[in-house]
């Protein structure tokens, strides 16, 4: 990427991508909401009729179905969004708080911006660092901020957008070592 697409992609706030995901791996997102969808839907003859329970009984499978189809979408919509983090310094200084933050992962540091790779969270606990990646995080320096993108990487044969609070458990890792090492900046500067 040249310093055009970086400066669009900073004014945007959107990460894009240099590559398109095959749409079948893509469409693999929506597999969980389509077989609730398809699971409720038989059942709803054969459903014992009560007139408390009737409506929760017999569009359970097809509700949730419904919810998750939309949820997926939403999140497949959002997973491009950047999120801003404001440390007040300067373009040097980001870059050099990107790569005290990318050190503890196996990153890959371009010219413009830094991409690294989380490892599953219980992997950690044996000592077997890296070795199987759930998000792909992405980090670009900018004057007096730094943005941050994260996305689920998925399973082993498709890829759903949704990780259930660990995107935000490693945003909140990153956005904490940022504001660490940016006071540490600020206390130099000062």
């Amino acid at each position: 990427m040249n310093e055009n697409q970086i400066n669009k992609i900073i004014q945007s706030e959107t990460w894009e991508e240099s590559k398109r995901e095959d749409r079948w791996y893509y469409l693999s997102g929506y597999v969980p909401s389509f077989a609730l969808i398809l699971t409720g839907i038989p059942l709803l003859p054969f459903v014992k009729k009560t007139e408390n329970l009737e409506l929760i009984y017999s569009y359970l499978g097809v509700t949730l179905g419904v919810i998750l189809f939309i949820y997926t979408y939403y999140a497949f919509k959002n997973e491009k969004k950047l999120v801003k983090f404001t440390t007040n310094l300067n373009r040097e200084k980001n870059s050099e708080i990107i790569k005290l933050v990318s050190n503890e992962f196996e990153f890959n540091n371009y010219k413009l911006y830094t991409e690294f790779f989380t490892p599953y969270l219980f992997l950690n606990l044996i000592n077997s660092k890296n070795k199987f990646k759930t998000h792909r995080v992405i980090l670009i320096a900018s004057e007096k901020e730094i943005l941050i993108n994260i996305k689920n990487l998925g399973g082993l044969y498709g890829r759903t957008p949704y990780s259930f609070g660990f995107n935000h458990y490693w945003k909140n890792k990153i956005v904490k070592k940022i504001k660490h090492y940016a006071q540490q900046q600020l206390k130099v500067m000062a």
